[in-house]
């Protein structure tokens, strides 16, 4: 079915080439066909053109001799209409049948109204030649030149005829006389320098001997003509006399020599006429071939590649099977390394699991026991040192208490000592803190307020010099915390920020100012507590998380990492961020819900 469906594709593929290559064929051909059929038809009116020019020019040239020819004045009144119309010169030999028709002829004005006739043949279809100069050079001849020619002979006998009749001693046309035969002898000069043009451009040279022979002849004759009118000191009558002798001596030439140089124009233009067909026939027939041609390979290349695509469909209806069987065969692969791969997902994930709850166990017992190492490091602490310093502390308040009032100089001794109790304690509360993993016990309470009075009671223990801002943005909200741990939180930053403060060169330092703030931000309070100190430094900043690390000359290096082990407690998070030179911030993320196992 499919193979048959493809065939019927390809079928339809080669109808669709074919049919491309006929549309231009089609068009190639319709353009072809209008060219042969313009030229046809110029070839035709050209014909027709000098059909009738052909039959006019003799005419003419009878009415010059004063010999009528019956026979071809009846031809062209007979071929001449039809011959005009389709040259498109119907009126000029309207008029011209007109004149002919008249009795007695005129033989002027047939001259004229044949010389207009041959004039519109000859600037119209006749000259339909494009760049064939020899044939537009004859045409020139043939309708213009020649015709005029007569026009001049004409006159010139007529105006010579007319001085002898008058018979006086003086001619009053003589003036008349002279011109004519001046125009007659220019007449003649252009028809041989037309000749010779002709001959100039054409192919043929030999062809024009005759031509060129009589035209020669003629113009000489006509200055023969013009020059026995300018005889000095010769009477009129005498002049005119010696006119008509030549006249009449070269009649019969004249006659001849007319009839021969229409006989080489239009059989030169009959040749021209039959190259033009010959020309057309094989530019027809040449052209005709080649489309020809073209079509035969368009449609054998379309076969071609028809049976080529059959071929290819073969192979590729057997490329198809051998892919549906290594797709069968791949499907079956594929099911079985989907089934072997679930099973390693699956492994794969047990063993996540398994390793997750190692690490986690790893760090728990690694914790634990750290935590527990730590537990009997502080209960060791506590009992060894607690009790001897609350000996020295109750004693030195004894002391105190004696030498008050007695101006013995021993009172800075006494702060020193109260002092450094201060301090050994707060350094077993930060173990005590660190080391604790017991559950915290929390209470909701308004946040803001307790927050105010924890920063208040922290501050009394602060230098003076310290500046506190709080900025509390909680509106009574109440939060749940275990408020005992949260102020060594609090107090472990605030005493971390005023050590900072102090401790920095006061001589170019800032007025030391802590801020502390709040917001809730989501399902979390968000506490801040920054410093306006030197800040912290980027390698400080990678390890100042680490339990006992501190910079201090003093201290354990506990307070951040039990204030974040404090948080942690609460379900959440401490972030640290300094730019140094520029203060540091802590802020501290509480959630708003504790965790399950944080609550008490």
């Amino acid at each position: 079915m499919t193979h048959l469906l493809a065939s019927h594709i390809a079928g339809f593929r080669l109808l669709r080439i074919v049919l491309l290559l006929a549309i231009p064929t089609v068009l190639l051909g319709w353009q072809l066909f209008s060219q042969v059929w313009d030229e046809r038809a110029n070839l035709k009116a050209s014909g027709d053109g000098l059909m009738l020019l052909s039959l006019t020019v003799p005419v003419m040239i009878d009415v010059v001799e004063g010999e009528e020819e019956p026979a071809r004045k009846a031809a062209l009144i007979e071929l001449g209409p039809k011959l005009a119309n389709s040259v498109g010169v119907a009126a000029e030999f309207e008029s011209l049948q007109h004149d002919l028709s008249a009795t007695p002829p005129d033989a002027r004005a047939i001259l004229l109204k044949a010389s207009q006739l041959s004039g519109a043949v000859g600037g119209g279809a006749v000259r339909q030649n494009g760049a064939d100069r020899e044939a537009n050079a004859l045409i020139n001849l043939a309708s213009a030149t020649l015709p005029r020619l007569l026009e001049s002979y004409n006159t010139l006998r007529m105006q010579e005829v007319d001085c002898l009749a008058e018979g006086t001693k003086s001619c009053a046309r003589m003036e008349d006389l002279v011109l004519a035969t001046a125009g007659l002898e220019f007449k003649a000069r252009e028809l041989a320098a037309g000749a010779i043009g002709a001959r100039a451009v054409s192919d043929d040279i030999g062809a024009y001997n005759r031509l060129l022979n009589t035209t020669h002849w003629l113009n000489f004759d006509t200055a023969s003509l013009r020059i026995s009118l300018l005889q000095p000191d010769a009477a009129d009558t005498s002049t005119i006399a010696k006119l008509d002798d030549a006249l009449k001596a070269g009649q019969s030439k004249w006659q001849s020599s007319l009839r021969a140089v229409w006989s080489d124009i239009n059989d030169r233009l009959a040749t021209n006429l039959d190259q033009r067909s010959a020309r057309l026939a094989r530019w027809f027939w040449r052209t005709a071939a080649i489309s020809l041609a073209a079509t035969v390979l368009g449609i054998v290349t379309a076969i071609s590649m028809f049976q080529s695509n059959l071929r290819k469909l073969d192979e590729l209806e057997d490329a198809h099977k051998q892919a549906n069987l290594a797709r069968a065969e791949a499907e079956r692969t594929s099911s079985d390394l989907v089934d072997l791969n679930e099973g390693m997902v699956r492994v794969n994930a047990e063993l996540a699991e398994n390793l997750k709850a190692l690490n986690s166990a790893q760090d728990m017992l690694v914790k634990k026991t750290r935590m527990e190492q730590m537990g009997q490091l502080t209960a060791t602490i506590a009992h060894e040192l607690r009790n001897p310093l609350g000996a020295v502390r109750t004693s030195t308040f004894l002391l105190e208490r004696k030498t008050r009032g007695r101006d013995l100089g021993i009172e800075g001794q006494i702060q020193r000592i109260n002092n450094g109790i201060t301090r050994c304690d707060d350094i077993i509360t930060q173990l005590l803190d660190f080391s604790r993993t017991k559950q915290i016990v929390a209470s909701a309470e308004d946040f803001d307020s307790w927050l105010e009075r924890t920063v208040a009671e922290e501050a009394q223990r602060l230098p003076p010099q310290v500046t506190i801002n709080c900025e509390l943005g909680l509106d009574g909200l109440k939060v749940p915390f275990d408020p005992t741990r949260m102020q060594r939180a609090i107090g472990n930053l605030l005493s971390n920020a005023s050590e900072a403060l102090m401790g920095q060169d006061q001589s170019t330092a800032k007025p030391p100012v802590i801020s502390v703030s709040t917001r809730r931000d989501g399902e979390f309070v968000i506490v801040e507590v920054q410093d306006n100190g030197p800040g912290i430094s980027p390698e400080n900043m990678l390890r100042i998380r680490d339990p006992l690390f501190t910079t201090k000359s003093f201290g354990t290096g506990l307070g951040l990492p039990a204030v974040e082990q404090i948080v942690v407690q609460h379900g959440g998070t401490l972030h640290v961020s300094s730019e140094f030179g520029h203060g540091a911030r802590f802020v501290l993320q509480l959630p708003l819900e504790l965790p399950v196992e944080s609550a008490a």
